[in-house]
């Protein structure tokens, strides 16, 4: 699989798309992005979340009025984006897929759906996909379910990853529970290999010593005081680096990874 294409301006693009239902992390990760490895043509963002409810994730549901009374349907129209402001205030226009803030429900699913179709097209095959989510939100686990519900059914053959943060046992929301049990049940039908992190336990690996090194703040506070979001985030991303980096010099240069690899040698007996 390659994680890194050329685009037309010459520079280099990961093959990925970020999608969240509020705009706070993705537009953090832009913010971020020194080198312009993402381009907001990739990002799909809402502006009103989920509300750490499976089901709202999973169902994107449109509420509309019939003769006086609410109806729901499955949303299949694109997401209306106006340009000036609506009755809950400016309307969000920073990502090519956002949500319409005047719009009762959300439209994201048909525009990410469309979107992987792109990065398919563009690219030579899509033998392996890396799905990276959250378990306690409405969000990471609700979307996240659909997603790799309509992967498996469109790419049947295609090694599906997925790197699951699962939540602590204090509680990150009241619904975490109900989410993860659900997502995990999607999670053991369509992926092909489920990377399971938890937040306790990152938190108290960020407190050692040993950890301190691959921390932002690592070597400067000496060790054993990180445990933040970024020190999370960064050490999530080393262990997936290292565990799906390719061995091969040359791969490693040109962005190809290795997730059929690492799923046909974790479930040998499957292939």
């Amino acid at each position: 699989m390659e994680l890194l294409r050329w685009g037309p301006d010459g520079r280099r693009r990961a093959r990925c798309l970020l999608v969240d239902t509020e705009p706070k992390v993705v537009n953090a990760v832009l913010a971020a992005d020194t080198e312009g490895l993402f381009s907001r043509k990739q990002c799909y963002m809402g502006q009103s979340g989920r509300g750490n409810n499976w089901a709202f994730g999973y169902n994107q549901l449109d509420v509309i009025s019939s003769q006086g009374s609410a109806a729901t349907r499955p949303v299949s129209q694109p997401t209306r984006i106006t340009s000036g402001p609506t009755s809950l205030g400016p309307a969000w226009v920073s990502s090519t897929a956002t949500e319409d803030p005047s719009q009762q429900e959300f439209r994201i699913l048909d525009q990410l759906y469309d979107g992987i179709r792109r990065e398919a097209e563009e690219a030579d095959g899509c033998p392996n996909f890396l799905l990276i989510h959250s378990l306690a939100g409405g969000s990471g686990s609700g979307m996240g379910s659909r997603v790799l519900e309509h992967l498996r059914a469109q790419f049947p053959l295609s090694h599906i990853v997925a790197a699951s943060i699962a939540p602590r046992a204090a509680g990150d929301t009241p619904m975490q529970s109900l989410n993860s049990v659900m997502a995990l049940s999607f999670l053991q039908a369509y992926a092909d290999m489920v990377l399971l992190f938890s937040n306790q336990d990152l938190m108290d690996a960020c407190q050692r010593a040993s950890v301190a090194s691959l921390l932002p703040d690592g070597l400067a506070g000496g060790g054993g005081s990180g445990g933040g979001l970024s020190d999370i985030n960064r050490l999530v991303a080393h262990n997936l680096t290292g565990f799906l980096w390719p061995l091969s010099a040359a791969d490693a240069l040109g962005g190809v990874g290795r997730i059929r690899d690492a799923v046909r040698c974790g479930c040998g007996r499957h292939w």
